[in-house]
This record gives structure tokens, C-alpha cells and sequence, in this order.
């Protein structure tokens, strides 16, 4: 197979990775501000009607629903940010062969933050990267659910034993990435 890196090609190849990785980035943001309405309005909701009955049974559908909603919201997320460092990689790969010539680095590596932690805690440092923290949040909430509505204990717990499962093989993926 021929390779050509005519800078022109490349150009146009790093601009799609990159117009992707922003896609990606809008996408994620987009979703957890319509899940934190959709959250706040069915509290609200729950909060306004207290512990109506509705033929005996207590109304919790609105709870079921958040339970799917927040599982959904934890495995996009997942799905968006493997994609999202995926498309990464490649503008960084791509920004090298222009910029080969160049004294700066052109590339989206962006080092963790610097937090004094206790040298036992030294190796947690790449925790504290985005990539992790927006599936994590929507994995605590899975755990709040279980832990604050007992009659969803069951439907919460069975959820995260799914998004613990898919979180396992998101690690898994992330780490071939490097």
C-alpha cells in the first residue's frame, strides 16, 4: 500500500479528526445539561406529588425512568469519550507530520493536574483527567439511586452491575489506546 502525505491530504484528514473530536466534546455536554433538567424536573415532580398512590401502588415511574436515563447517559458517555480519544490520537498524529519541522508541540496532550497527593496516592494521579470523571458521575448517581430509593434498589443495583461491566471493558479499551 502506497502511503501519501501529501500535507493537503493530511491537512484535510487532521481537520475531520478534529471537527469530530469537538462534535464528540458537544455532544457530551449537551446530553449532561438535558439529563440534569430532566433530573431536576422529575424531583421537582416527585417532590410536588409526595408519595401519591395510584390504585394502592406508589408512582414511581418517574424514578424507573431516571434509573434508564442515567445508565444510558453513563454508557454514551463511555462511548463518546473512547471515540473522542480515538479521534484524538489521530490529530495528534496528524499535527506531527505537519508541524514535524516545528520547535512547539503540536498536539492535544494536555498533562493531568498537578494535585500534592501522599506518595501512597501517587499513582492515582491519572484519575484526575475528564475522560474519567463524566462517566463516574453518572456511575454515582447509579449508587445514589440504590442507596436512596429502596423500592428501586433492585433496578439500581442490577444497573450498576451492567455499568460496572462496561466500565471494566472502557478502561480496558482506554489503556490499548495508550
Amino acid at each position: 500500500m502506497q502511503q501519501n502525505n501529501d500535507p493537503e491530504n493530511v491537512r484535510k484528514l487532521l481537520e475531520q479528526h478534529w471537527l469530530h473530536c469537538r462534535h464528540l466534546e458537544s455532544e457530551r455536554a449537551w446530553f449532561m445539561s438535558v439529563y440534569a433538567v430532566i433530573t431536576g424536573g422529575v424531583l421537582a415532580f416527585m417532590a410536588q406529588r409526595g408519595s401519591e398512590t395510584l390504585g394502592g401502588l406508589q408512582i414511581l415511574w418517574p424514578l424507573y425512568f431516571l434509573i434508564v436515563l442515567t445508565f444510558f447517559g453513563f454508557f454514551h458517555t463511555t462511548r463518546w469519550t473512547y471515540a473522542f480519544e480515538c479521534h484524538r490520537k489521530r490529530v495528534n498524529s496528524f499535527a506531527r507530520i505537519i508541524w514535524s519541522n516545528s520547535e512547539i508541540d503540536p498536539t492535544m496532550e494536555i498533562p493531568p493536574m498537578e494535585i500534592p497527593l501522599p506518595k501512597k496516592l501517587a499513582k492515582v494521579k491519572g484519575v484526575f483527567k475528564t475522560r474519567y470523571w463524566f462517566p463516574a458521575f453518572y456511575f454515582v448517581v447509579l449508587v445514589l439511586f440504590a442507596f436512596l430509593f429502596p423500592p428501586l434498589r433492585w433496578w439500581a443495583i442490577g444497573s450498576l452491575a451492567i455499568a460496572l461491566w462496561l466500565g471494566v471493558g472502557f478502561l480496558r479499551s482506554m489503556l490499548k489506546l495508550k
